[in-house]
């Protein structure tokens, strides 16, 4: 899986050497950036509720995110 932070920003995943899914993705924001790095995924969720505190200290509940990956940090 690649994950790009440019405009626009994008995920595409390959198996044996060939893309079979690509998406747009949102990585974050510069007060809270995501971390780079090669991460392996350990669980995937068709819809969830994104929920947690924004940079400025507000908190978000986001529900019905489609096609969410959870990734383990090393």
């Amino acid at each position: 899986m690649s994950v790009s932070e440019g405009s626009p920003e994008g995920l595409s995943v390959w198996h044996d050497g060939k893309t079979v899914f690509t998406t747009a993705v949102n990585t974050g924001i510069p007060a809270a950036p995501t971390a780079t790095g090669t991460y392996p995924v350990f669980e995937h969720l068709t819809s969830t509720t994104m929920s947690g505190t924004n940079p400025d200290g507000s908190h978000y509940s986001d529900p019905g995110i489609p096609d969410v990956s959870l990734l383990q940090r090393r």
